[in-house]
């Protein structure tokens, strides 16, 4: 084969080895484009769209109607009885002394419960500035760390300078290293006898530099021996360098760190820092509850503290007197039965237990007569009861408090038929419908936070953490902060749903 032929071929396999690449190049961009365009987009819905609404959301509990009036007193297990005043079957009448306790206790429990409240108060002032602080973090990364040295440990006249001339304005350069570098006799007889200057770098193990020894201009009849670069230089468990009894003879001394910490901070992510918030913002919302059943209980115990009495609400005839020695929990030690009327007992949760008050209108439904029936309360006991019978949105693991009321009808009512009890509507307290809800389906927990996935703005999807509330009958939950009504979120769940990814504003409702 001729040379011009042989220069044809391998032209010839060239163009068609640089036409392959050209093809797959096209391939692979439209393959690129392809799943681009075809990535699934993830619907979002609006959140004034999907929230829920609690209109009203009435608090109640149920019960079961008994014969006439009743009282029943629970002994106060953080008192001692001083004396019970009434015997059973003995007649009583609204007012009457029935039981006494000592004070002794009670001035007490009023004053550590004061102590309480004052240590939860600070706790409280603690957080929130704690809190203010987080609010005003910025994201940040931490630096990299110094870049590698190397570094001499001693320095002899065999020893090269990284750098300088050895002039007063220009000395010798020599990298060293904390707690290891000495610099020799004989070098520093060496700068003595050529008139030369050097400069002597402290790295720490980090290679962070500590501070520097520049040497000054020495007479011949100096007295020299070998030197410890490191002598009266030290550094503490948190990295900060001191410098004490520094001596001076041979050089100039000179600090340039005041810590081995290259890092500083703390550094903290955007991610970092709203879960910094949540979590105190769900602190002090706690503490606050802490603070109101503080304040509760110091109410019950001034109030006993002042009177140390407890008296008959109703007329009546006392039923039962048990031996404050000798009662089992959750058994009344006094009670007293009316044969007026009807009247039904509950109980209340100590979150709602400020927005009841004895002559309050509740409402009663019997579980087997139709109609509703007005009762007023009469009573409503000042310590906790065993047990507590709640509906609505009523958290189940707050304390409860029993009530009576008597009921006014004329129906004849069935005794021991179960009824619902609900309180007058119209407090502003518990009117829901300012507050934010949203479907269970739409939050998600990790790591014991809860999240939702939300349109950043851009069309794509951002992991927001939020502060819940309160639990609206388990289908939906209140959303305290972190979303509002202008955002849009989607899902959290599949494989779709994860951040960075695309979004679409669905159409019509989430079922």
């Amino acid at each position: 084969m001729s040379k011009f032929a042989e220069m044809r071929e391998q032209k010839k396999a060239l163009f068609y080895t640089l036409l392959s690449l050209a093809i797959l190049a096209v391939i692979v961009a439209i393959v690129f484009i392809v799943r681009y365009a075809n990535k699934k987009k993830v619907d979002v819905y609006p959140v004034e769209r999907i929230r829920e609404h609690a209109w009203g959301d009435q608090f109640g509990s149920y019960g079961y109607i008994k014969a006439g009036n009743s009282q029943n007193v629970y002994l106060n297990a953080d008192l001692l009885v001083n004396e019970v005043h009434v015997s059973e079957g003995q007649t009583v009448s609204a007012g009457d002394i029935l039981l006494s306790y000592d004070q002794t206790i009670q001035s007490i429990s009023v004053e550590l419960i004061e102590l309480d409240m004052q240590i939860t108060k600070n706790k409280i002032t603690k957080a929130e500035r704690e809190l203010a602080g987080f609010k005003k973090l910025k994201p940040s990364a931490a630096p990299s760390p110094p870049p590698f040295v190397n570094l001499a440990d001693s320095i002899t006249t065999g020893s090269k300078p990284v750098g300088g001339s050895g002039t007063a304005t220009d000395p010798f350069i020599f990298n060293c290293a904390y707690q290891t570098t000495t610099v020799e006799k004989e070098y520093l007889d060496y700068l003595i006898k050529e008139g030369k200057y050097a400069k002597f770098l402290l790295y720490y193990e980090n290679f962070v530099l500590m501070y520097d020894w520049t040497t000054k201009a020495l007479s011949a009849d100096t007295q020299t021996d070998t030197w410890d670069l490191s002598a009266g230089i030290t550094v503490d468990k948190d990295g900060a360098i001191s410098a004490a009894g520094i001596d001076e003879k041979y050089a100039t001394f000179h600090q340039i760190a005041t810590t081995t910490d290259y890092v500083g901070g703390p550094h903290y992510s955007q991610d970092e820092i709203n879960r910094m918030i949540t979590e105190k913002e769900n602190e002090i919302e706690s503490l606050k509850l802490d603070l109101k059943q503080l304040d509760l209980d110091y109410n019950a115990a001034l109030k006993e503290q002042k009177e140390g009495r407890v008296y008959a609400n109703i007329d009546g005839i006392v039923t039962s007197v048990e031996d404050p020695d000798n009662i089992e929990s959750g058994q009344p030690i006094i009670s007293i039965q009316s044969g007026k009327g009807y009247s039904v007992s509950g109980t209340v949760s100590e979150l709602n237990l400020d927005n009841i008050s004895v002559g309050q209108e509740v409402y009663v439904s019997s579980w087997n007569i139709e109609g509703q029936f007005s009762a007023v309360i009469s009573e409503i006991m000042q310590f906790p009861t065993p047990q507590g019978n709640s509906m609505g949105s009523e958290n189940p693991n707050n304390s409860y408090y029993e009530f009576t009321a008597l009921i006014d009808t004329d129906t004849v009512l069935n005794v021991g038929d179960w009824v619902d009890i609900t309180f007058e509507e119209g407090n502003t307290d518990w009117q829901e419908s300012s507050k934010l809800y949203l479907p269970m389906a739409f939050v998600r927990q990790e790591h014991g936070k809860n999240y939702v996935m939300r349109d950043n703005g851009s069309g794509r999807l951002e992991k927001v953490y939020v502060m819940t509330g309160k639990n609206l009958y388990g289908y939906a939950v209140e959303i305290k902060s972190g979303v509002g009504l202008e955002d849009k979120i989607a899902f959290p769940y599949g494989k779709y749903a994860v951040e960075g990814a695309p979004t679409v504003e669905a159409e019509g409702h989430y079922y």
